[in-house]
């Protein structure tokens, strides 16, 4: 059986899912628990905080964007350029037209931006554009106009590195990114699994719940009859008081254990005080026909069905496995970057230009006076003598990938061990349990027979003799309830075993009666 993996909503409900008497059934245990279980909402964090690691592995892929804005206002030195020398005066004023009482401003405005994206072969891409603005200003001490000239230059780049060897390929470069998902995949098993665990245990504070109440049941008619007999006496032996005050208290024990059960199961379903005593009587009915399910009883055939329904469903064990992988991921990635780094690094672009102080000036250097598209091609190695961070960071992963793979196989291990010995346990509670109900039958049979003898309700030493029977009648009701409920306990755990107590699909837990209460 597929089971496909989710994250449980979070509902908080403020009571008890029970029928309109109060009533509360197995299913309705089962809805509340994965509802409202504090445990398990607590549970799936866990699963939401591995998603977030996921998404920030794979960040190392984004698009990564930059702007720039700048401005530089530079002032030149106040000196006359006959203090220069003749060759940088003669250049000066034959360029510019100075007179010798000028000084030289200048200010430039530079615009960049680009985008860089690196893909999960471990190619990295960038895209460039560089536009600078340079404006010299020219003073005139008399008050002479400014002079000179402003240019507006740009430049656009596109470049593309190829890692050859370390960093190369989608083994090394999505690496990290691969584990994270695998590792949250593994969480989310993990959740389920979890959830079925924290079902199994309401289901079997139910079963006790209703073991005891029962019980209280049977103990309460056992006491209404007794005090009939009694009363039949005239004058009733003190034996005969006694053995019914002793009824009396095993009904006031058996009070005490359902209102302990109710608890229990209150808290397995995540309940708060308040809302416990909510929950009404156990409306879900012990199985008690279990004779065929013996017969047919093949431990050597259910022994191998179970073990290979356990191995395909049980989410544990897939979140070992999802585990297992995500370390030879970063295992795989590790024995690539052993290698030295080689890359290769190829550009492309252009240049524009264009004078004038005009704004369209400056963009219109974007395009105009390009005389072509400039290129370079590079091959760039490196390696650390040593290697030993590389070398380092490989036997680390190679330890944690043996580490995983050893958890795998001894989750695998004790899975079928735990297989091996639920199968003993369901095959014994089910001899117990038929066994039980006959040697009930029998002593409810004798009971019944012996109180239709009007000479058993008048003679004390044989209405003794009755009671006795009575005990033993009414301790064989509660051995019975306790190896029914034992056994249904049982059933479920061979469920839980076999990682087929839920059906897990994307948009709910869905529960059958069947799911829990029948052999996988």
């Amino acid at each position: 059986m597929q089971k496909k993996l989710f994250l449980i909503p979070l509902f908080i409900s403020t009571c008890v899912t029970a029928n309109e008497n109060n009533n509360i059934t197995l299913i309705d245990v089962v809805k509340t628990t994965i509802e409202q279980s504090p445990n398990i909402h607590l549970k799936k964090y866990t699963a939401n905080a591995t998603k977030a690691k996921e998404r920030i592995s794979g960040g190392a892929f984004d698009f990564n964007t930059r702007v720039s804005v700048g401005y530089k206002n530079t002032r030149g030195v106040n000196r006359v350029l006959s203090e220069l020398p003749e060759d940088e005066r003669k250049l000066f004023t034959s360029k510019f037209g100075l007179p010798d009482s000028r000084a030289i401003d200048n200010d430039q405005q530079t615009f960049s931006a680009g985008v860089s994206k690196k893909f999960r072969l471990g190619v990295k891409a960038d895209l460039s554009l560089k536009m600078n603005r340079n404006d010299p200003r020219v003073d005139q001490r008399a008050g002479a106009s400014p002079v000179g000239f402003t240019s507006n230059t740009t430049s656009v780049n596109f470049s593309l590195t190829v890692p050859l060897l370390k960093g190369a390929g989608y083994v090394s470069a999505a690496a990290n990114e691969n584990s994270a998902k695998l590792n949250h995949l593994a969480q989310v098993a993990d959740v389920q699994h979890f959830i079925s665990s924290e079902t199994l245990n309401a289901i079997k504070a139910y079963w006790d719940y209703k073991r005891a109440n029962v019980f209280l049941e049977k103990i309460i008619s056992s006491e209404q009859r007794v005090n009939e007999w009694v009363n039949r006496i005239k004058t009733p032996d003190v034996s005969l008081n006694a053995f019914l005050e002793d009824k009396k208290g095993d009904v006031i024990d058996a009070r005490q254990k359902v209102e302990e059960t109710k608890i229990d199961l209150a808290n397995a379903m995540g309940l708060n005080a308040n809302e416990s005593y909510k929950i009404g009587y156990p409306n879900t009915q012990f199985i008690l026909d279990w004779d065929a399910t013996l017969m047919g009883f093949d431990k050597k055939e259910i022994n191998k069905k179970w073990i290979a329904y356990s191995l395909d469903n049980r989410l544990d064990l897939k979140a070992t496995k999802l585990r297992l992988d995500a370390s030879n991921v970063l295992l795989k990635q590790a024995k690539q970057d052993v290698l030295p780094r080689l890359d290769v690094k190829l550009g492309v672009g252009y240049n524009g230009f264009k004078t004038g102080n005009e704004f369209n000036n400056y963009t219109d250097s974007f395009y105009e006076n390009m005389r072509g598209l400039n290129s370079s091609a590079s091959l760039n190695f490196s390696y650390p003598i040593g290697n030993n961070v590389a070398e380092g960071r490989e036997d680390l992963q190679q330890s944690a990938y043996q580490q995983s793979l050893i958890k795998n196989n001894e989750k695998q291990r004790l899975i079928s061990l735990a297989v091996n010995k639920e199968i003993i346990n369901v095959y014994g509670r089910l001899q117990k349990a038929i066994q039980i109900r006959k040697t009930t039958q029998l002593y409810k049979q004798s009971v019944t027979e012996l109180q239709k003898k009007p000479s058993f309700l008048k003679d004390t030493v044989k209405l003794l003799s009755l009671m006795e029977l009575e005990n033993k009648f009414i301790n064989s009701l509660l051995d019975s309830s306790v190896a029914f409920a034992d056994l249904l306990k049982a059933v479920a755990q061979s469920r839980f075993q076999t990682g087929t107590l839920l059906v897990v699909d994307s948009e709910s837990n869905r529960v059958s009666l069947d799911d829990i209460t029948t052999l996988p």
